[in-house]
């Protein structure tokens, strides 16, 4: 069974503390650097989306949650916002929005687990180090192996076991098991938050054969064809990107 816990308001307050870490004092020139992961936009998009989605919740404007076009407001209406100023708007909303989330765990997994990615997708962009190995990304890990299982179970296909190396069982093996993968939990995540090629995936430690299960690896659609190191454009990617699915916003 697994040794870490789903997220929590916990840890999306610490991740949303990392990320602020990392964003505030920024340059403009790196806050337009284009983010690999999501094609399309750029680090300060990044930020819109995480203080949207908290400014969204605690007003109550949650209808279409996740949808593109709810996401596509969080950006829009942040344009001309500056990253000291989205920054200052996030952590003003830090208090309610905790509140709201803690009563609600289906909602703070979400937003935990979200916030863990594009933490990694920003750092990435940016070319700074994030620890790669902590709690924060095995619990975002375990949401998004449990998002693509219940994938695989909606499919009628599997079952499928995954393990990470840090000894966290996210789908035991059972009896009927087509296919297994044992990785880092950091692999894990971008496997399955769709960060990773059709090869890097096929490249990891499995046994048995995933092919039939490919094509519910990611929750955003067609998977990237070029790894994140050569995706220094958004041109470069050939899928389409959805900002949300799951209850991952």
């Amino acid at each position: 069974m697994p040794t870490v816990d789903m997220p929590d308001a916990d840890s999306y307050a610490a991740t949303r503390e990392r990320v602020l870490a990392m964003l505030e004092g920024i340059s403009d020139s790196e806050a337009a650097r284009p983010v690999p992961a999501c094609p399309g936009w750029t680090v300060h998009d990044v930020l819109a989306h995480l203080t949207g989605i908290a400014a969204d919740a605690v007003a109550g404007r949650m209808q279409g949650v996740g949808s593109a076009a709810w996401t596509a407001a969080q950006l829009d209406a942040r344009r001309s916002d500056s990253m000291a100023g989205m920054a200052a708007e996030w952590r003003a909303l830090a208090a309610d929005f905790d509140a709201l989330i803690r009563p609600q765990p289906a909602l703070a997994m979400a937003a935990g687990a979200d916030a863990v990615v594009h933490h990694h997708d920003a750092a990435q962009a940016l070319g700074v180090h994030a620890d790669t190995s902590s709690t924060a990304v095995r619990e975002a890990a375990r949401r998004y192996a449990e998002l693509f299982i219940l994938r695989v179970h909606a499919a009628g296909l599997g079952p499928v076991a995954i393990a990470s190396d840090e000894g966290d069982c996210f789908a035991p093996r059972q009896p009927g098991c087509t296919a297994s993968l044992r990785a880092p939990a950091y692999d894990l995540l971008l496997t399955f938050a769709g960060r990773r090629t059709l090869d890097e995936v096929r490249a990891l430690g499995w046994e048995g054969d995933p092919e039939a299960v490919e094509g519910l690896l990611s929750p955003y659609g067609v998977l990237p064809t070029q790894p994140l190191a050569l995706r220094s454009r958004p041109t470069a990617w050939s899928g389409q990107w959805l900002p949300t699915a799951h209850l991952s916003f």
